[in-house]
C-alpha cells in the first residue's frame, strides 16, 4: 500500500476542504434527483495516507504492488510485542526475581526499622 495512481496524478496532496457535506455516503435516487456521492481528491488522499501511516508506524515500507502490508505489520507488531511480554514473564518465572523484569518501577520496601519510598530511601 502506497501511494500509486494509475495516471492523472498531481505532484502534491490535495487541499483540504473548507466545508463538508458530512453524514454517509449515498448511491443517489433518480426519483428524488438525489446525486451519488462524490468522495473528492482529499478522501481518496486521506484513506491513502491513514493506510501508508499505519504500515510506516507499525515499522513497515510502502509498496503500492502489496495489499497486505497493514495486516502483516499489524501481525508482526503483536507478535513482538507477546515476544517481549513473555520473554520477561519466562525470565522471572525462572528466577522469581522481580528484577529480572524490564521497565518497572521500584517497589517500595518495608522493613522492620521503617517504611521505605519507591526510591528505597526511609519515609
Amino acid at each position: 500500500m502506497d501511494r500509486y495512481w494509475e495516471a492523472n496524478a498531481i505532484s502534491s496532496a490535495p487541499p483540504t476542504p473548507a466545508s463538508t457535506s458530512g453524514g454517509y455516503p449515498t448511491d443517489g435516487n433518480p426519483v428524488t434527483a438525489t446525486p451519488p456521492t462524490t468522495p473528492g481528491a482529499w478522501w481518496y488522499h486521506a484513506i491513502t495516507e491513514e493506510l501508508r501511516n499505519a504500515i510506516v508506524k507499525l515499522g513497515g515500507t510502502p509498496d503500492f504492488t502489496q495489499v497486505d502490508q497493514l495486516a502483516n505489520a499489524i501481525v508482526a507488531s503483536i507478535s513482538k510485542a507477546i515476544s517481549t511480554a513473555t520473554g520477561d514473564l519466562a525470565k522471572v518465572a525462572y528466577t522469581g526475581s522481580y528484577g529480572d523484569l524490564n521497565n518497572t518501577p521500584v517497589l517500595a520496601k518495608v522493613a522492620t526499622s521503617g517504611v521505605y519510598n519507591c526510591r528505597g530511601n526511609p519515609t
